[in-house]
């Protein structure tokens, strides 16, 4: 996959995937490191904005998630089992 802009944003996802992680529509980015108390699902540059508040409230004790939504089309043709894994 090659993935253009012209705004400066960082490389979030960093680590190797054997599968297309965009395939489902949205994937975990950041882990709760267990059962989440918030799910924040973002796509293009907002999901910089996502991390960036998980950040402050994993600082605060609340387990956060952080899922990408690079195609909600998708996301919605998958089992609502799939999903509802996602949202934690």
């Amino acid at each position: 996959m090659l993935a253009l802009t012209r705004q400066n944003l960082p490389q979030l996802a960093t680590d190797y995937a054997n599968k297309n992680r965009c395939a489902t529509g949205a994937y975990e980015l950041a882990s709760a490191g267990g059962k989440a108390d918030v799910s924040i699902f973002a796509t293009g540059s907002e999901v910089e904005i996502a991390v960036n508040a998980k950040k402050l409230l994993d600082a605060k004790g609340i387990k956060t998630r952080v899922v990408s939504v690079p195609c909600f089309e998708l996301l919605m043709e998958q089992p609502e089992a799939a999903r509802r894994a996602l949202s934690g």
